[in-house]
């Protein structure tokens, strides 16, 4: 992220088709009540030639060899990674930790279906050709006055990222040790789920709730601004 934005912008989103690559600073608001998004990131959607899971076919993978059903919702563009180039090894570290998130995904829809008191292969199914998107999230060091939209008009929360719960069945988070990542409990108060080194952070999605019949509450999150003096980076995968 600390390229130039000039070299950012080769892989723009807004230049590809299906919202793959580079996402600039200031983005979205989610909620009304909250400053835009401030953070950058860079990501990408699911493709089987990155899934462990088809390791034993020939690559790339023909079309021929996946579903019709499943091609039209393949959303993938190779193309974002030839302008990672000027960052040697990127692309193959990038990719490595993909594969590994996807594979301790798949481990942890067994423990879900166990949970449950299903079979532990139940969601195996649905989760052949996942929808499984990521996302190297990035949260420069951010002066006070972020939260304006309007000249002069400051909103009642400053966020990096703003209040939402995720669509997919569960998102699996690293973040650094910088912290920010903030949840919504049950008595409507936002606590922090403060960095613990080695570990990964489990949100349960709108998806799994919805097919657990609100069983397991989607989580509602938030990512404060930051305002340390370092960069804070968090790297989640949707998964679903």
């Amino acid at each position: 992220m600390a390229q130039p934005i000039d070299v950012k912008q080769k892989v723009a989103r807004k230049k590809q088709k299906y919202w793959n690559g580079y996402f600039e600073k200031i983005g979205s608001q989610a909620n009304k009540s909250e400053s835009r998004d401030h953070k950058e990131n860079f990501g990408w959607q699911y493709s089987p030639n990155l899934d462990p899971l088809y390791d034993h076919l020939p690559h790339p993978i023909p079309s021929s060899s996946i579903p019709d059903s499943v091609m039209e919702y393949i959303r993938a563009e190779d193309e974002i990674w030839e302008g990672t180039l000027s960052c040697p090894g990127f692309k193959e570290n990038a990719i490595a930790y993909y594969r590994s998130m996807l594979s301790l995904a798949r481990r942890l829809t067994k423990v879900f279906a166990l949970a449950l008191d299903l079979d532990e292969n139940y969601f195996d199914d649905i989760t052949t050709y996942p929808g499984a998107d990521l996302a190297f999230n990035y949260y420069p060091p951010v002066s006070s006055d972020v939260g304006k939209v309007k000249e002069g008009e400051a909103l009642a929360h400053d966020v990096g990222l703003g209040s939402h719960t995720d669509l997919q069945c569960f998102t699996l988070l690293w973040q650094d040790m910088i912290g920010g990542l903030l949840v919504l409990n049950r008595g409507g108060e936002w606590i922090k789920a403060t960095p613990i080194k080695g570990t990964i952070v489990v949100n349960i999605g709108d998806f799994l709730m919805r097919m657990t019949n609100d069983k397991w509450q989607s989580t509602v999150h938030r990512v404060e601004v930051n305002k340390t003096s370092e960069p804070r980076v968090s790297m989640p995968l949707f998964f679903g």
